[in-house]
């Protein structure tokens, strides 16, 4: 666990913000590879990256200061040395940011997030190292062989000898899920299904939408392993109220679309036929 790799004065250069920055230009660079193969490619540059980024970091500190500290200190954004970060928060804030550069380009949305789609979900995983090193997002106890122990000066410990699971003499906190690495293998195995299905995809925006509906499913999976967030609604966390909400209304909007286009396009295909 390596939260901070530099630090001169009061800046402080984050792994996280490290690790979501070399999740964005892995996929960005990849994405643009994809949209350069096309036909009549987009007028899209790396200048998307720095949107998104702008964006993302800009949403990620704002859900966490509402989340954990109240809307009242908002204006504590401006601090971005700070940390504090939250994924949800920033995906909104990139998707904004991305959209805003692709109305300033012209470039219809859809289409385009359906080329960058799978990539997020690779950029995401790379991001979610971030996590790792950062020691945030930890799981919930673990009695499991691949169960990990996280250093004195993690959260976790502090966590742990707040709910007093520890001994303030204890050197480490207690086997944890390290569900950070948990949700870098489903996001990984996210990132294989949407290439799958953009490369047969029936209409714009489908590959966006199953995005949301895989992510959803499995974000709602991995939280329950997590323990580092109170359960307020429904016994589940904020984070997989959210995920929950994302994987069934995608899953609805991706059900109808295929009843009124994809199937709509066949039967077209199959009266043509004869």
């Amino acid at each position: 666990m390596k939260p901070t790799l530099i630090q001169i004065g009061i800046f402080e250069l984050h792994s996280y913000v490290v690790f979501m920055a070399l999740g964005l230009l892995v996929g960005v660079s990849l994405a643009l590879r994809e949209n350069s193969r096309l036909p009549q490619p987009y007028n899209v540059t790396g200048k998307v990256g720095i949107w998104g980024l702008m964006g993302g970091l800009i949403g990620a500190n704002a859900y966490y200061i509402i989340q954990y500290q109240g809307i009242t200190h908002l204006y504590e954004i401006i601090y971005f040395w700070a940390g504090g970060y939250v994924f949800f928060g920033g995906f909104i804030g990139g998707v904004v940011g991305v959209w805003l550069y692709l109305r300033k380009q012209k470039v219809p949305f859809l289409p385009a997030a359906d080329i960058g789609a799978p990539y997020l979900a690779l950029g995401h995983a790379i991001g979610r190292i971030g996590c790792f090193t950062n020691g945030c997002c930890w799981g919930d106890l673990c009695g499991a062989p691949w169960g990990m122990v996280f250093p004195e000066d993690s959260g976790v410990y502090d966590h742990h000898i707040k709910e007093h699971l520890l001994y303030t003499s204890s050197k480490f906190p207690l086997s944890i899920h390290p569900t950070q690495l948990y949700e870098v293998l489903g996001l990984v195995v996210v990132f294989f299904l949407l290439r799958m299905i953009y490369h047969n995809k029936k209409y714009n925006g489908q590959v966006f939408l199953w995005y949301f509906c895989l992510y959803g499913a499995w974000r709602f999976f991995d939280e329950n392993f997590r323990g580092d967030s109170s359960r307020f609604t429904f016994g589940m966390t904020t984070s997989q109220l959210i995920a929950l909400s994302a994987c069934l209304m995608s899953g609805i909007l991706i059900f109808f679309l295929y009843v009124f286009i994809v199937r709509k396009k066949e039967k077209d295909c199959n009266e043509q036929s004869y």
